[in-house]
């Protein structure tokens, strides 16, 4: 659909909406639109546009490209410490680059996102290519490979996972991050976003502790849980019980 279709479906999609949804719902739901086109202009890059999971062929444990809203990305990281030139952000299921681009504003001394289309992959690497003068991480990395398969960097200290895929898939993702830290011990911050009322599988990981739930932004929709792992030194955030989270 193109930019004048857009506009002429626009009122009938939101009267739709209103009626299904409420007017304060639809309210914010046309905030976030117009608020994303103001960032996704100063960014200079193009990351809106959802991509089904059938046009990617992807296994069916993987969910197609559905992006973060800005807002809820930045409420995240305005609860999150990143220690300029140390840590290390990892993106699991980049995409077209948004979470990449969005975390490399601030000052990681590199970042990776890791994408199993190739199409998207090169999307993704576009978009940084235009945000580059805006971004304050010197490294920014995309691999285009299979997330279940992917070794972790022994230096990554931050993991970002937004609902890329379920199941067994993200099993083994979840195992290849534990392995990590098994290898080589360090502090480890893992974000965990997800739509409302799915499992937090995380929270049956009993390596992962100090779970915290950061507080909804504008949009909401999404639940987003904060992990720990590795060294205890480095705990961003108090345990909400006593005992790790089972």
């Amino acid at each position: 659909m193109n930019t004048a279709q857009k506009i002429i479906a626009a009122p009938r999609k939101s009267i739709c909406r209103i009626s299904d949804h409420g007017l304060w719902d639809t309210t914010k739901w046309a905030w976030s639109h117009v608020a994303a086109r103001y960032r996704e202009w100063s960014l200079n890059i193009e990351t809106e546009s959802w991509v089904d999971v059938d046009k990617l062929g992807y296994d069916p444990e993987c969910h197609g490209y559905k992006p973060i809203t800005f807002a809820r990305f930045d409420s995240v990281m305005k609860e999150i410490e990143v220690k300029p030139g140390e840590d290390v952000f990892l993106d699991y299921g980049c995409g077209k680059g948004r979470a990449l681009v969005l975390a490399s504003v601030h000052p990681f001394r590199r970042a990776i996102g890791v994408e199993l289309s190739t199409e998207l992959c090169d999307v993704a690497r576009e978009n940084i290519g235009r945000a580059v003068r805006r971004l304050r991480c010197p490294a920014i990395e995309v691999v285009n490979a299979d997330a279940s398969r992917y070794e972790v960097p022994a230096d990554v200290t931050m993991i970002f996972l937004w609902n890329s895929f379920v199941g067994q898939t993200l099993a083994m993702v979840v195992e290849q991050i534990r392995k990590s830290i098994e290898k080589n011990n360090r502090p480890l911050t893992l974000i965990y976003a997800l739509p409302q009322g799915e499992k937090d599988v995380m929270a049956e990981c009993d390596w992962l502790y100090g779970r915290r739930q950061i507080p909804a932004s504008f949009w909401t929709g999404i639940d987003v849980f904060v992990y720990q792992a590795g060294k205890t030194e480095r705990t961003v955030y108090q345990p909400l019980q006593s005992e790790p989270v089972r």
